[in-house]
């Protein structure tokens, strides 16, 4: 797109792609570099609409699945001004049986800009790689349970010293440390994985693990003993204030 160009929610094609008659993996991406201008406080993106057969010969219905750069990092959405960066556009396929067909690029600005694309490339295999400790797709139903194990976790120590202070205390105090040595041990296999020559999903699953679970673990620790420590001075307080009373002694008479 042009700075003369209205924009709008019409996506713009930029590529078809035809997908080799040799495929055979399970997922893939559409990678490539991108430069843009853009003054809109909304996001442009890329995306890809991949026509997806049922059936390896093509001979079942198409079906259209899109992805979009709406995300983060490499799926960052297109907003404000950037030099060239690297961006993916990844799709996984749930039936070994579907095969690509063909591939659609677009671009979707909500008001005019300049956008640059370069280096276009088709990776067939994305997320998977020989020798890996799982694949990327793995990695996010991996970091969705952990995550969803955890919150519940926390909400239930949130809940637990709300109700019951006194109670709670000693569950707080085994949780963070079952939680920084959670952290400890994930730090300690990032390590080991990058040794090992992992790419990089998993050794980024291993080191938000263990920067998440030694961060929260320190940090809850830290407060309790906090709140502790101001428990016991204030009950030292109160111990002093107290007064013994003394007894009035009769007057001595003759």
């Amino acid at each position: 797109l042009t700075d003369s160009h209205p924009g709008g929610s019409q996506p713009v094609r930029i590529l078809d792609y035809w997908v080799p008659s040799t495929f055979s993996a399970h997922s893939y991406a559409l990678a490539g570099e991108v430069a843009y201008r853009t003054q809109s406080a909304k996001p442009g993106y890329l995306e890809t609409w991949n026509i997806v057969a049922d059936s390896p010969d093509g001979s079942q219905p198409m079906a259209r699945y899109f992805s979009r750069t709406l995300g983060s990092g490499l799926m960052a959405p297109i907003q404000g001004t950037s030099g060239f960066r690297a961006f993916v556009l990844p799709f996984f396929l749930e039936k070994e049986t579907r095969k690509p067909v063909r591939l659609q690029l677009n671009l979707v600005l909500p008001e005019a800009g300049v956008v640059q694309v370069r280096k276009l490339r088709f990776i067939e295999g994305w997320g998977t790689q020989a020798g890996a400790w799982f694949s990327i797709q793995q990695e996010g139903d991996l970091g969705a349970v952990i995550g969803g194990v955890f919150g519940l976790w926390a909400a239930l120590l949130g809940i637990g010293r709300g109700l019951w202070p006194g109670r709670a205390a000693a569950f707080v105090r085994t949780s963070c440390q079952i939680w920084i040595a959670c952290g400890s041990a994930a730090l300690g296999i990032l390590a080991w994985a990058c040794l090992a020559g992992q790419p990089w999903w998993v050794r980024e699953q291993f080191a938000l693990c263990g920067v998440l679970l030694l961060v929260t673990g320190i940090g809850l620790h830290h407060h309790e003993e906090q709140r502790r420590q101001r428990e016991t001075k204030d009950g030292n307080d109160d111990e002093e204030a107290e007064t013994v009373p003394g007894s009035d002694a009769p007057p001595a008479g003759d």
